[in-house]
């Protein structure tokens, strides 16, 4: 921490889409054009698409080839089957934004500094609802640690068609939250866009103080965890995962910085 420049964006949490639990692949009802790539065939995580051609001596022709990514697709109750997943929100009259059109689903309060306001529905039915607290610094050979800024009230801005930016989320920091849905995830950033001092300001020690970022969750379900590169915890959530996050100083060389989380209910940790 001794070396922290003014702006550092650290990935919280990733989650990954996995296969299970979906209803199998079938054929869709199709019309034909002539030359033009038709979707014949639809899953959770492909397509097969073929091409209708006419040779020169009138015998037709059928090229196809399969496309696969993670969400690529979504079931559809409405049509009755796979269509394909948007990366988009939808901003509700409440200001509130809404994913809805993917294998997992998002609701993002109008203020970030609500209970609950992000709230994360997994393919599998299972709800994620948590909401960010605060940064904080943390000193593992003193044990030390010290709130340098809370979530403040903050009113989020659709910066893309798939972002969600909370301009100067905290209270005594200059740094701001964006969250952005994905086929394949959903993701959370910190932004921070000045220096938030030494560790030494606070008696901390800076060869050995991290900046920590806290989330609370209400009453999730009790993920399985794995240990990961550098003493990270990946979280497995039945069909989704929270995977090891990122982290760069925004410099000339977009310097990496090592990121960690940890899972608990012990909530002593986290400074008065």
């Amino acid at each position: 921490m001794k070396n922290l420049a003014f702006c550092l964006v650290i990935c919280l949490s990733a989650f990954v889409a996995s296969a299970q639990n979906v209803p199998v692949s079938r054929p869709l009802p199709v019309k034909f054009e002539l030359g033009v790539p038709t979707v014949v065939e639809s899953g959770a995580h492909d397509r097969v698409w073929q091409t209708f051609t006419i040779g020169e001596a009138g015998q037709t022709n059928v090229s196809s080839f399969t496309e696969a990514a993670t969400g690529l697709n979504f079931w559809n109750p409405a049509s009755g089957r796979y269509d394909g997943s948007e990366e988009r929100f939808q901003i509700a009259k409440d200001g509130s934004a809404i994913a809805t059109n993917g294998q997992h689903q998002v609701i993002l309060a109008a203020d970030i500094n609500s209970g609950g306001s992000v709230d994360l529905l997994m393919p599998d039915g299972q709800r994620l609802l948590s909401n960010p607290m605060g940064l904080s610094f943390f000193d593992s050979s003193s044990g030390k640690n010290v709130l340098i800024a809370e979530i403040t009230n903050c009113v989020g801005q659709l910066v893309a068609p798939n972002v969600v930016l909370y301009q100067n989320a905290f209270d005594t920091i200059k740094a701001s939250l964006r969250y952005t849905y994905m086929k394949s995830g959903f993701s959370q950033d910190v932004l921070i866009h000045e220096n938030p001092g030494s560790p030494a300001d606070y008696g901390l020690n800076p060869d050995t103080t991290v900046l920590e970022m806290y989330s609370e969750f209400y009453n999730p379900p009790t993920p399985t965890i794995e240990s990961g590169l550098g003493g990270d915890q990946i979280l497995n959530l039945s069909q989704m995962q929270v995977g090891h996050g990122v982290a760069y100083v925004m410099n000339s060389t977009l310097e990496p910085v090592n990121v960690s989380k940890t899972w608990t209910d012990n909530w002593k940790k986290f400074p008065d």
